[in-house]
């Protein structure tokens, strides 16, 4: 890419990029009422109904009257409506990392009157230079005068913009434009597309973690469920923080992931990852340790916490569902009775002189 062509401005997809819902949500709502799989999305996502409630010629509420009456069900539509979703970290911390590079992020959103008030409500309007909602604006993606406005509104060049959504029509429109532009799947594809672009460097860690095993040599283990890693299991484990020890981020790491206050024995090994899955690189410190108190309990970003087997940990290796290859490099070192001494990782004082 010239640098006369260098991205300045990136235009993000609100749900199915920001914003997720639970398919399961909908369908426990439409067994509850007696309605047919799939009903629900079906009629909301009809046309014209669709194309009428995202160009603004529809309230939000209008839509829900009509998708209830399709279905003869009012009460569920309702009730699947009033749905917020969940918003991902992973990308509100692509977005950060954008806009500290001194890019501009905005949000382009086929959405409904309504989008002000809800991400008003999830506190993340600031979290972007604006917020484009196609009901405002009266076209909606695909059509390429949803783009344009968005473009003529920031001052930026098709070719000078980076796009991504979750809809294979809304990039193959993009890129017609010239906009560069990314099918959205994950959190890891992105990252990797921004890198291509030259737009964002691969993130590098100080991972921090402990093997604890029980007395039937079982593994506490924690599933994923930001992004970048949704479903693995991993050992309880997370960055380093500024002014903390190695250490300390392990026990604290341990504490917050599973509700287990360790006490470290030793050191199992120090692994380096010079590149992931998840475009990142850096060190993952793993120490054995043994609980001394609290009890294990779920937490947000951890839903399952579960004491495995080694020939559980190997088989998730094989299947992919492994977090980290070191999890099975530490599990050796633990049962072969390989620790270091903690004492091998060594805090030293500021070496920062003042003038």
């Amino acid at each position: 890419m010239t640098r006369q062509d260098a991205i300045e401005l990136v235009i993000l997809d609100l749900d199915g990029v920001i914003r997720h819902f639970d398919a399961a949500h909908r369908d426990t709502i439409e067994e509850r009422h007696g309605l047919a799989a799939g009903v629900l999305r079906s009629h909301a996502f009809a046309e014209p109904l669709i194309t009428e409630l995202v160009t603004g010629k529809l309230s939000r509420a209008e839509w829900t009257h009509r998708i209830g009456e399709a279905v003869g069900a009012p009460e569920a539509a309702a009730e699947w409506l009033a749905e917020a979703g969940t918003i991902d970290d992973d990308i509100l911390e692509v977005v950060d990392e954008l806009r500290a590079s001194g890019l501009r992020v905005v949000v382009l959103t086929n959405g409904t009157d309504t989008i002000p008030a809800e991400l008003e409500r999830f506190g993340i309007t600031d979290r972007f230079d604006a917020v484009f909602n196609t009901a405002d604006i009266g076209f909606a993606k695909p059509d390429r005068r949803a783009f344009d406005f968005v473009l003529e509104a920031m001052g930026a060049a098709a070719n000078r913009t980076f796009f991504a959504d979750d809809s294979a029509g809304h990039v193959v429109a993009a890129q017609s434009l010239g906009v560069t532009a990314h099918h959205f799947t994950g959190v890891p594809g992105l990252r990797a597309a921004l890198a291509q672009a030259g737009l964002l460097d691969p993130m590098m860690f100080i991972g921090c973690g402990c093997l604890v095993r029980d007395e039937q040599g079982r593994v506490l283990m924690v599933r994923e469920s930001k992004a970048r890693a949704r479903g693995r299991m991993a050992l309880p484990a997370g960055k380093l923080e500024f002014g903390e020890t190695i250490v300390e981020a392990a026990v604290r790491e341990t504490r917050e992931e599973t509700g287990l206050d360790v006490a470290v024995d030793g050191l199992l090994g120090v692994f380096h990852t010079p590149a992931s899955s998840e475009l990142s690189y850096g060190v993952n410190f793993v120490f054995a340790a043994h609980g001394v108190g609290g009890a294990v309990q779920t937490s947000e970003h951890h839903p399952d916490v579960e004491w495995l087997e080694p020939a559980e940990l190997r088989a998730l290796d094989v299947s992919g569902q492994l977090r980290g290859r070191h999890v099975l490099l530490a599990l050796e070192a633990a049962e072969d009775d390989q620790l270091l001494p903690v004492e091998t990782v060594t805090t030293t004082s500021s070496w920062l002189a003042t003038a």
